[in-house]
């Protein structure tokens, strides 16, 4: 979903509207420090979009600057790789859901299948739902 703030693409308005809402302080938004480096691949290798280096420099630095990053700590880790286990979902995605269960948070996903594998796990909700 995070991508999306630097490329405009489907649910890209949604997205901006969350980020928007923890610059105001309306939302508190947090995801592990693994977003950085999939921000940066995806917009590496964007299928629409050719991101220049420096572009994708400077969109993580924005990333780092907005403070939602959060480095998981050893009970995090549990979690996740617990509840890979239990629902058959990948330890990367694991460790946001693990994020949101230890935050108390709500899980913000753009991906259908991850929300079902999900939903009676962690409190989630689709990007597209979102308001």
């Amino acid at each position: 979903m995070v991508a999306k703030w630097f490329a405009a693409e489907r649910g890209f308005e949604k997205a901006l509207k969350l980020r928007d809402m923890h610059l105001m302080g309306l939302a508190r938004l947090v995801a592990p420090n693994l977003i950085l480096y999939e921000v940066a691949n995806a917009l590496r290798f964007h299928r629409i979009y050719r991101f220049s280096a420096g572009h994708i420099v400077e969109s993580i630095k924005s990333l780092v600057d907005l403070g939602i990053v959060d480095e998981p700590d050893p009970e995090i880790w549990r979690t996740a790789v617990e509840l890979s286990y239990r629902t058959g979902i990948s330890v990367y995605d694991a460790i946001y859901a693990a994020l949101a269960i230890t935050r108390k948070a709500l899980l913000v996903t753009s991906d259908e299948e991850l929300y079902n594998r999900l939903k009676s796990e962690v409190s989630v909700a689709l990007l597209r739902e979102v308001e």
